[in-house]
């Protein structure tokens, strides 16, 4: 047991030193491309007319004067103990960033760690209650597709899913939004109520976006769920269980629906860490102020810092979605804490 805490130690070490890695090569690749051209970002904040003297005092202002390795360091010291914008010749309208500081949004005149953290609770609940529908619809119409396979429920199933994989989701919003927001006025069609305020509003109105969101990312575990379950219940091993008379709930559960679970899982963590990102198409079509309706503003107006701020807010939701699936994986599957434990030693 000893030996094993120690391997799983280092193991998740080891996994948290890569992210930290990777994370450190994201933002030196995002911020080389973004900064190594800074007359998009000056531009969009020198005003009209914007000559050549008040675009060198914006760039002095926002620090974009400087080499492009010192701009990184400002930015990554930043992060830890925050900074100061503002030149030699504007030191009294000096701006400063407290810490952890993304950068500094100069078109909102707001850091971009304020921008990004309120609009993380709207984004947040997109993905909690996202994941808890598809997760729902596609275990157990996976689980209903496999137990029935070839019967009428399950062809209705997997039409079911072959329509949702060929009919794109925003068009599926329209259609969703005239029927049931406009002609039923069942849902609200855009906004967002805070879930303190009203729980009950919170839902009506996420439900929408929410439940398109799920249809669509259900079909994957559908598909899978049904596959992991007929290639078990067609094992020698489930087979030779059946025959020795173990009771067929805890054969399915233990046997059967644990191993389908593995690459739902892995799925589960991507999806997950994507919608934390920012549900780009959904917050669009019902005017959602999440991370994803921030970035597209910030594309628009040409916002750099809030660009690179959601880029890497993004990478780090990946990284981290990717390690609790290993860890997961760790968690579910013997096998997998017996081979990590061996590639250790």
């Amino acid at each position: 047991m000893k030996g094993l805490n120690k391997s799983m130690v280092y193991y998740i070490l080891s996994r948290l030193g890569w992210m930290v890695v990777t994370l450190l090569i994201v933002t030196a690749i995002s911020f080389a491309i973004f900064y190594i051209f800074p007359s998009t970002a000056v531009t969009a904040v020198c005003g009209k007319p914007c000559t050549p003297e008040r675009y060198s005092a914006a760039l002095e202002f926002m620090q974009l004067n400087k080499p492009i390795f010192l701009q990184f360091w400002d930015f990554l010291s930043g992060i830890f103990a925050g900074r100061t914008f503002g030149g030699a010749q504007s030191a009294s309208a000096a701006i400063h960033c407290e810490a952890p500081c993304l950068g500094y949004s100069f078109g909102l005149n707001k850091p971009v760690t304020d921008l990004i953290l309120a609009r993380f609770p709207v984004t947040f609940s997109i993905a909690i209650l996202s994941a808890v529908m598809w997760l729902i619809i596609g275990i157990s119409l996976g689980i209903i597709s496999a137990r029935k396979r070839g019967r009428l429920v399950d062809k209705l199933i997997q039409a079911f899913t072959t329509f949702s994989i060929s009919t794109p989701i925003y068009l599926i919003g329209l259609i969703a939004i005239a029927i049931l927001g406009f002609n039923l006025k069942l849902f609200p069609v855009s906004g967002y109520v805070k879930f303190f305020d009203s729980p009950t509003g919170w839902l009506s109105h996420l439900f929408l976006p929410c439940f398109l969101i799920a249809i669509s990312n259900a079909v994957i575990y559908i598909k899978m769920v049904r596959t992991g379950l007929i290639e078990a219940f067609a094992s020698d091993y489930y087979r030779t269980f059946t025959a020795l008379g173990v009771p067929q709930g805890k054969l399915f559960l233990k046997y059967g629906l644990r191993n389908s679970l593995l690459p739902v899982v892995t799925i589960f963590g991507l999806n997950f860490g994507g919608l934390l990102s920012g549900a780009v198409i959904s917050e669009q079509v019902f005017s959602i102020a999440g991370l994803g309706n921030l970035l597209i503003s910030s594309a628009m107006t040409h916002d750099v810092p809030v660009i690179l701020g959601c880029i890497l807010t993004a990478s780090a939701f990946m990284l981290l979605s990717n390690f609790i699936v290993d860890a997961l994986y760790v968690v579910i599957d013997p096998r997998i804490r017996s081979a990590k434990i061996v590639e250790k030693r």
